[in-house]
Protein backbone atom coordinates (compact mmCIF):
# COMPACT_ATOMS: atom_id res chain seq x y z
CA UNK A 1 0.00 0.00 0.00
CA UNK A 2 1.68 3.45 -0.81
CA UNK A 3 1.75 6.30 1.78
CA UNK A 4 -0.29 8.72 0.21
CA UNK A 5 -2.33 8.79 -3.19
CA UNK A 6 -2.22 11.81 -5.26
CA UNK A 7 -5.70 12.50 -6.66
CA UNK A 8 -5.88 14.98 -9.69
CA UNK A 9 -9.28 16.11 -11.22
CA UNK A 10 -8.71 16.68 -14.87
CA UNK A 11 -11.21 18.49 -17.11
CA UNK A 12 -9.60 19.81 -20.90
CA UNK A 13 -6.09 20.37 -19.03
CA UNK A 14 -3.69 19.19 -21.78
CA UNK A 15 -1.89 22.23 -22.04
CA UNK A 16 -1.29 21.89 -18.13
CA UNK A 17 -1.86 17.96 -17.01
CA UNK A 18 1.60 17.41 -18.64
CA UNK A 19 3.11 19.74 -16.17
CA UNK A 20 1.29 18.99 -12.96
CA UNK A 21 2.43 15.11 -13.61
CA UNK A 22 6.12 16.00 -13.55
CA UNK A 23 5.99 17.62 -10.34
CA UNK A 24 4.35 14.71 -8.66
CA UNK A 25 6.99 12.53 -10.20
CA UNK A 26 9.60 14.69 -8.78
CA UNK A 27 8.75 14.39 -5.61
CA UNK A 28 11.30 13.52 -3.21
CA UNK A 29 8.56 11.19 -1.47
CA UNK A 30 9.03 8.05 -3.85
CA UNK A 31 5.96 5.98 -1.87
CA UNK A 32 2.78 7.13 -3.45
CA UNK A 33 0.03 5.93 -6.51
CA UNK A 34 -0.90 9.02 -8.83
CA UNK A 35 -5.02 8.72 -9.50
CA UNK A 36 -5.86 11.34 -12.56
CA UNK A 37 -9.82 11.78 -12.87
CA UNK A 38 -10.31 12.45 -16.02
CA UNK A 39 -14.45 14.39 -16.12
CA UNK A 40 -15.11 13.44 -20.00
CA UNK A 41 -12.13 15.45 -21.21
CA UNK A 42 -12.43 16.25 -25.39
CA UNK A 43 -9.13 17.84 -25.79
CA UNK A 44 -5.76 15.71 -25.29
CA UNK A 45 -5.52 15.35 -21.44
CA UNK A 46 -6.37 11.61 -21.30
CA UNK A 47 -3.59 10.52 -24.47
CA UNK A 48 -1.06 12.83 -22.30
CA UNK A 49 -1.34 10.97 -19.12
CA UNK A 50 -1.93 7.34 -20.61
CA UNK A 51 1.89 8.03 -22.09
CA UNK A 52 3.12 8.40 -18.77
CA UNK A 53 5.30 5.19 -18.76
CA UNK A 54 5.81 5.23 -14.62
CA UNK A 55 2.97 2.20 -13.45
CA UNK A 56 2.34 4.63 -10.29
CA UNK A 57 0.24 6.61 -12.38
CA UNK A 58 -3.57 5.49 -13.01
CA UNK A 59 -6.12 7.28 -15.30
CA UNK A 60 -10.08 6.76 -14.55
CA UNK A 61 -12.72 8.24 -16.18
CA UNK A 62 -16.04 9.17 -15.59
CA UNK A 63 -19.22 11.01 -17.22
CA UNK A 64 -18.34 14.94 -17.11
CA UNK A 65 -19.91 15.48 -13.10
CA UNK A 66 -17.45 18.08 -12.43
CA UNK A 67 -14.93 18.62 -9.91
CA UNK A 68 -15.83 17.84 -6.84
CA UNK A 69 -17.38 14.62 -8.06
CA UNK A 70 -14.19 13.97 -9.60
CA UNK A 71 -12.27 14.65 -6.17
CA UNK A 72 -14.73 12.09 -4.90
CA UNK A 73 -13.67 9.51 -7.05
CA UNK A 74 -10.72 10.04 -6.55
CA UNK A 75 -11.03 9.35 -2.79
CA UNK A 76 -12.88 5.95 -3.14
CA UNK A 77 -10.00 4.78 -5.76
CA UNK A 78 -7.21 5.79 -3.14
CA UNK A 79 -5.24 2.55 -1.59
CA UNK A 80 -3.70 5.23 0.61
CA UNK A 81 -4.98 6.27 4.12
CA UNK A 82 -3.74 9.91 3.22
CA UNK A 83 -5.36 11.23 0.19
CA UNK A 84 -3.87 14.68 -1.35
CA UNK A 85 -5.03 16.76 -3.99
CA UNK A 86 -3.52 18.79 -6.88
CA UNK A 87 -5.58 20.65 -9.61
CA UNK A 88 -4.80 19.80 -13.52
CA UNK A 89 -3.02 23.13 -13.98
CA UNK A 90 -0.92 23.27 -10.55
CA UNK A 91 1.91 21.76 -9.31
CA UNK A 92 3.54 20.92 -6.27
CA UNK A 93 7.30 21.71 -5.27
CA UNK A 94 9.65 18.64 -4.89
CA UNK A 95 8.70 18.57 -1.16
CA UNK A 96 5.34 18.57 -0.60
CA UNK A 97 4.59 14.68 -0.49
CA UNK A 98 7.18 14.53 2.59
CA UNK A 99 5.96 17.52 3.95
CA UNK A 100 2.73 16.50 4.62
CA UNK A 101 3.53 12.75 5.76
CA UNK A 102 6.25 14.82 8.21
CA UNK A 103 3.14 16.90 9.46
CA UNK A 104 1.12 13.80 9.86
CA UNK A 105 3.23 12.00 12.04
CA UNK A 106 3.99 15.09 14.28
CA UNK A 107 0.10 15.56 14.57
CA UNK A 108 -1.82 13.07 13.88
CA UNK A 109 -4.93 14.13 15.69
CA UNK A 110 -4.85 16.79 12.63
CA UNK A 111 -7.84 16.42 9.94
CA UNK A 112 -5.93 18.08 7.12
CA UNK A 113 -2.62 18.77 6.38
CA UNK A 114 -2.14 21.83 4.39
CA UNK A 115 1.47 24.10 3.16
CA UNK A 116 1.95 27.29 2.08
CA UNK A 117 1.38 28.09 -1.50
CA UNK A 118 2.63 30.46 -4.43
CA UNK A 119 0.76 31.98 -6.40
CA UNK A 120 0.92 32.80 -10.22
CA UNK A 121 -1.63 35.48 -11.50
CA UNK A 122 -2.37 36.14 -14.79
CA UNK A 123 0.48 38.71 -15.47
CA UNK A 124 2.28 35.25 -15.06
CA UNK A 125 4.20 36.66 -11.71
CA UNK A 126 4.61 34.44 -9.66
CA UNK A 127 4.09 35.71 -5.44
CA UNK A 128 4.68 34.26 -2.26
CA UNK A 129 1.85 34.22 0.08
CA UNK A 130 1.56 35.07 3.84
CA UNK A 131 -1.26 33.71 5.94
CA UNK A 132 -2.85 35.61 8.57
CA UNK A 133 -2.59 34.35 12.47
CA UNK A 134 0.46 32.14 12.47
CA UNK A 135 3.87 32.14 13.44
CA UNK A 136 6.79 33.79 11.04
CA UNK A 137 8.51 31.53 8.82
CA UNK A 138 9.49 28.95 9.42
CA UNK A 139 6.99 27.20 11.15
CA UNK A 140 4.97 23.84 11.34
CA UNK A 141 2.70 23.19 13.70
CA UNK A 142 -1.37 23.21 14.35
CA UNK A 143 -2.85 26.23 13.08
CA UNK A 144 -3.98 28.60 16.14
CA UNK A 145 -7.34 29.47 15.20
CA UNK A 146 -8.63 28.21 11.31
CA UNK A 147 -11.32 30.50 11.19
CA UNK A 148 -9.41 33.85 12.06
CA UNK A 149 -6.43 32.29 9.52
CA UNK A 150 -9.01 32.02 6.94
CA UNK A 151 -9.95 35.41 7.35
CA UNK A 152 -7.06 36.14 5.10
CA UNK A 153 -5.81 34.34 2.54
CA UNK A 154 -6.96 31.07 2.74
CA UNK A 155 -4.40 28.88 4.45
CA UNK A 156 -5.56 25.53 2.93
CA UNK A 157 -5.30 25.23 -0.65
CA UNK A 158 -6.51 22.52 -2.97
CA UNK A 159 -3.50 21.64 -4.57
CA UNK A 160 -1.37 21.82 -1.09
CA UNK A 161 -2.74 19.86 1.02
CA UNK A 162 -3.55 16.07 2.25
CA UNK A 163 -6.36 14.85 4.33
CA UNK A 164 -6.85 11.35 6.02
CA UNK A 165 -9.17 9.23 3.98
CA UNK A 166 -11.13 8.18 6.95
CA UNK A 167 -11.91 11.86 7.52
CA UNK A 168 -13.06 12.50 3.89
CA UNK A 169 -15.28 9.38 4.53
CA UNK A 170 -16.81 10.56 7.65
CA UNK A 171 -18.04 14.07 5.89
CA UNK A 172 -18.91 12.75 3.29
CA UNK A 173 -15.95 14.24 0.96
CA UNK A 174 -16.57 17.07 -1.23
CA UNK A 175 -20.04 18.39 -1.71
CA UNK A 176 -21.21 18.12 -5.51
CA UNK A 177 -23.83 20.63 -5.77
CA UNK A 178 -22.51 23.28 -8.44
CA UNK A 179 -21.66 25.61 -7.03
CA UNK A 180 -18.51 27.18 -6.02
CA UNK A 181 -16.28 27.37 -2.97
CA UNK A 182 -16.64 23.22 -2.40
CA UNK A 183 -13.19 23.06 -1.34
CA UNK A 184 -13.15 25.81 1.44
CA UNK A 185 -16.47 24.57 2.50
CA UNK A 186 -14.71 20.90 3.12
CA UNK A 187 -11.65 22.58 5.10
CA UNK A 188 -14.22 24.37 7.08
CA UNK A 189 -16.36 21.11 8.37
CA UNK A 190 -12.94 19.82 9.08
CA UNK A 191 -11.94 22.77 10.95
CA UNK A 192 -15.48 22.13 12.94
CA UNK A 193 -14.06 18.91 14.51
CA UNK A 194 -10.48 19.08 14.36
CA UNK A 195 -7.37 21.03 14.43
CA UNK A 196 -5.44 21.83 11.07
CA UNK A 197 -1.91 21.37 10.54
CA UNK A 198 0.54 23.32 8.57
CA UNK A 199 3.66 24.06 7.25
CA UNK A 200 5.47 27.19 6.23
CA UNK A 201 7.29 25.57 3.79
CA UNK A 202 6.26 26.66 0.20
CA UNK A 203 4.26 23.01 -1.11
CA UNK A 204 2.74 23.95 -3.97
CA UNK A 205 1.99 27.18 -6.82
CA UNK A 206 -1.57 27.66 -7.64
CA UNK A 207 -1.75 28.95 -10.99
CA UNK A 208 -4.77 31.34 -11.43
CA UNK A 209 -3.70 32.61 -14.98
CA UNK A 210 -5.51 29.53 -16.40
CA UNK A 211 -8.71 29.81 -17.01
CA UNK A 212 -9.99 26.12 -18.22
CA UNK A 213 -9.68 24.46 -14.68
CA UNK A 214 -12.82 22.79 -13.30
CA UNK A 215 -13.41 24.95 -10.70
CA UNK A 216 -13.72 27.91 -13.75
CA UNK A 217 -16.98 26.71 -15.10
CA UNK A 218 -18.97 26.52 -12.09
CA UNK A 219 -21.60 29.27 -11.57
CA UNK A 220 -20.67 31.97 -8.81
CA UNK A 221 -24.17 34.07 -9.48
CA UNK A 222 -26.17 31.84 -7.17
CA UNK A 223 -23.47 31.60 -3.98
CA UNK A 224 -20.77 29.96 -2.42
CA UNK A 225 -21.61 26.84 -0.85
CA UNK A 226 -19.77 27.77 1.72
CA UNK A 227 -22.63 30.45 3.21
CA UNK A 228 -25.27 27.71 4.33
CA UNK A 229 -22.63 25.44 6.36
CA UNK A 230 -21.56 28.13 7.84
CA UNK A 231 -24.90 29.65 8.72
CA UNK A 232 -26.02 26.04 9.88
CA UNK A 233 -22.89 25.43 12.34
CA UNK A 234 -23.62 29.06 13.70
CA UNK A 235 -27.20 28.61 14.21
CA UNK A 236 -26.67 25.13 15.67
CA UNK A 237 -24.22 26.47 18.53
CA UNK A 238 -21.42 24.04 16.72
CA UNK A 239 -18.66 26.41 16.37
CA UNK A 240 -16.16 27.49 19.38
CA UNK A 241 -17.33 31.04 20.78
CA UNK A 242 -13.87 32.45 20.51
CA UNK A 243 -13.93 31.76 16.72
CA UNK A 244 -17.94 33.05 16.03
CA UNK A 245 -16.97 36.32 14.34
CA UNK A 246 -14.40 35.10 12.33
CA UNK A 247 -16.90 32.39 10.77
CA UNK A 248 -19.88 35.56 10.45
CA UNK A 249 -16.78 36.89 8.72
CA UNK A 250 -16.16 34.27 6.48
CA UNK A 251 -19.96 34.82 5.78
CA UNK A 252 -19.56 38.19 5.05
CA UNK A 253 -16.54 37.50 2.58
CA UNK A 254 -18.42 34.76 0.06
CA UNK A 255 -21.39 37.21 0.02
CA UNK A 256 -19.24 39.94 -1.59
CA UNK A 257 -17.96 37.66 -4.00
CA UNK A 258 -21.10 36.63 -4.89
CA UNK A 259 -22.16 40.21 -5.14
CA UNK A 260 -18.80 40.82 -7.04
CA UNK A 261 -20.12 38.58 -9.67
CA UNK A 262 -23.65 39.93 -9.81
CA UNK A 263 -22.28 43.29 -10.40
CA UNK A 264 -20.60 42.03 -13.01
CA UNK A 265 -23.20 40.80 -14.59
CA UNK A 266 -25.63 43.69 -14.20
CA UNK A 267 -27.64 41.72 -11.55
CA UNK A 268 -26.84 45.36 -9.04
CA UNK A 269 -30.14 45.48 -7.36
CA UNK A 270 -29.13 41.46 -6.46
CA UNK A 271 -25.78 42.55 -5.51
CA UNK A 272 -26.96 44.59 -2.71
CA UNK A 273 -29.10 42.11 -1.61
CA UNK A 274 -25.83 40.12 -0.61
CA UNK A 275 -24.11 43.27 0.58
CA UNK A 276 -26.82 43.96 3.11
CA UNK A 277 -26.34 40.39 4.48
CA UNK A 278 -22.78 41.34 5.93
CA UNK A 279 -22.99 41.15 9.49
CA UNK A 280 -19.17 40.91 11.14
CA UNK A 281 -17.88 44.18 9.98
CA UNK A 282 -14.71 42.57 8.62
CA UNK A 283 -15.16 43.34 4.72
CA UNK A 284 -16.72 47.02 5.10
CA UNK A 285 -14.63 48.80 2.85
CA UNK A 286 -15.01 45.61 0.15
CA UNK A 287 -19.36 45.63 0.46
CA UNK A 288 -18.92 49.65 0.11
CA UNK A 289 -16.09 49.48 -2.70
CA UNK A 290 -19.02 46.70 -4.67
CA UNK A 291 -21.94 48.26 -2.99
CA UNK A 292 -21.19 51.42 -5.50
CA UNK A 293 -19.94 49.77 -8.72
CA UNK A 294 -23.73 48.12 -8.38
CA UNK A 295 -25.53 51.39 -8.80
CA UNK A 296 -23.20 52.14 -12.24
CA UNK A 297 -24.21 50.00 -15.52
CA UNK A 298 -23.03 46.76 -15.86
CA UNK A 299 -20.52 47.62 -19.02
CA UNK A 300 -19.22 50.41 -17.20
CA UNK A 301 -18.39 48.16 -14.11
CA UNK A 302 -16.76 45.50 -16.31
CA UNK A 303 -14.69 48.23 -18.46
CA UNK A 304 -13.22 49.30 -15.27
CA UNK A 305 -12.07 45.83 -14.02
CA UNK A 306 -10.65 44.60 -17.33
CA UNK A 307 -8.86 47.97 -17.22
CA UNK A 308 -7.60 47.38 -13.67
CA UNK A 309 -6.91 43.69 -14.53
CA UNK A 310 -4.39 45.04 -17.33
CA UNK A 311 -2.70 47.13 -14.60
CA UNK A 312 -1.81 44.70 -13.08
CA UNK A 313 -4.40 45.00 -9.61
CA UNK A 314 -6.56 41.98 -7.98
CA UNK A 315 -10.53 42.98 -8.92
Amino acid sequence: MPKVSVVVPMYNAAATIGRALASVLAQTERDFELIVVDDASTDGGPAIVRACADPRVRLVSQPHAFVSAARNRGTREARADLVAFLDADDEYRPAFLETVLRLRARHPEAGAFACAYAIVDRAGVERTMTFRGLPPFPWEGLIPDYFDSAIGLQPVCSSAVAVPKAVLEELGGFREERLPGEDIELWFRIALGRPVAFSSAEGAVYHRDVANSLSDVLPALDGYILVDTAREALAAGRVPERSRRFIEGLVDKQLIATAAQLVLAGRGAQARARLAECRSGFFAREARYWGAWSLLPAPVTRWAVRLKRAAGGRA
